[in-house]
């Protein structure tokens, strides 16, 4: 069994219930992008915006310079500058409350199903994009059908030609059919009743055939999802603008376009972490790359005594060319 480090990670504005993974790698990426093992898939959150590591015997978390900031018992930390971590600080970034376990027992290794479901998680509860999935036909006998999904939650779509079909297709080839389309932690995904299916996972604008019919996926939720994780740019200006856009009861055309990108507009303020001691102190340290605080050396009295001397010399040589 690993001893490990476990983030308990609490969503802005209360939003659900904290999420908990555990880490036991020596180095750990933090930030909404896709590169990222701890995900928090808010804009105010840069595409890698801090790493947490192992320092010798202790922990440390740098700020990779991000938009935002990154704190820990409510102090901002430098930019490029380790910081060490104890058990029951709070790290905030992006509006992610994060307090860290240190040591803690890890049966197993982590894996990216655990990013992912993390990931997802907290997307659902902190995220304002608005817009139901849906499935369209785009192709074939049953051409321009649109079926709305439900969330998670919801009782599983059932399409095909046959009898307990939610939503049945006049396509002759799925006569006696049907396909099942399910969502959970990871996503949609569309399963067959065959004996030996494998479920397919529905990508966001990919299509799928079903018999003659060929149907595209499109959610609102996860176009914006792979915008987090793809772009590198700052988005918290226009997702921002998207919020107050769809807020607008005479949404434009162009809003339409762009409902894909709405999240929310403001951080509301993030749940208070009781620490063991009820009173959050600062027990941090901040240390550069040789384990001490990087210091300016002081050269100025130097300077200073060799204009002097300068002075002085000139001086001088001006009296002895006079007289």
């Amino acid at each position: 069994m690993h001893m490990a480090i476990r983030f308990t990670i609490f969503p802005t504005g209360n939003a659900g219930s904290p999420s908990v993974i555990v880490f036991d790698m020596e180095k750990i990426l933090i930030g909404r992008g896709s590169i990222c093992d701890l995900r928090l898939p808010l804009p105010g959150v840069s595409y890698h915006h801090a790493t947490v590591e192992m320092d010798g015997a202790r922990h440390t978390i740098r700020d990779e310079s991000s938009t935002n900031g990154t704190t820990v018992n409510g102090e901002r930390i430098p930019p490029d500058f380790k910081q060490v971590i104890r058990s029951d600080d709070v790290i905030e970034i992006g509006g992610f409350k994060i307090v860290p376990a240190l040591s803690v027992p890890m049966e197993g290794a982590h894996s990216d199903e655990r990013t992912e479901r993390v990931a997802r998680t907290l997307l659902r509860t902190t995220s304002d994009v608005r817009g139901p999935a849906r499935l369209e036909v785009v192709e074939g006998p049953d051409a321009g059908l649109s079926i709305e999904l439900g969330r998670e939650g919801a009782e599983p779509i059932v399409l095909g030609g046959g009898e307990g079909c939610n939503v049945r297709l006049t396509d002759p080839d799925v006569k006696g059919m049907r396909v099942e389309v399910h969502h959970g932690i990871g996503g949609w995904t569309l399963v067959s009743d065959g004996e030996g299916q494998v479920p397919v996972r529905l990508v966001e604008g990919g299509t799928v055939e079903f018999g003659a019919n060929h149907l595209a996926f499109h959610d609102p939720l996860e176009a914006y999802y792979a915008t987090l994780l793809s772009s590198r740019e700052d988005l918290e200006i226009p997702v921002a603008q998207a919020v107050q856009d769809a807020d607008d009861e005479e949404d434009t055309e162009e809003d339409a376009r762009q409902a894909p990108m709405k999240a929310g507009a403001e951080l509301p303020p993030a749940p208070t972490v009781p620490p063991a001691d009820e009173t959050i102190t600062s027990r941090t340290e901040v240390v550069g790359a040789d384990g001490e605080q990087a210091r300016m050396p002081e050269y100025s009295w130097i300077v200073v005594l060799l204009g002097i001397v300068s002075f002085l010399a000139s001086l001088g040589l001006i009296l002895l060319l006079i007289f």
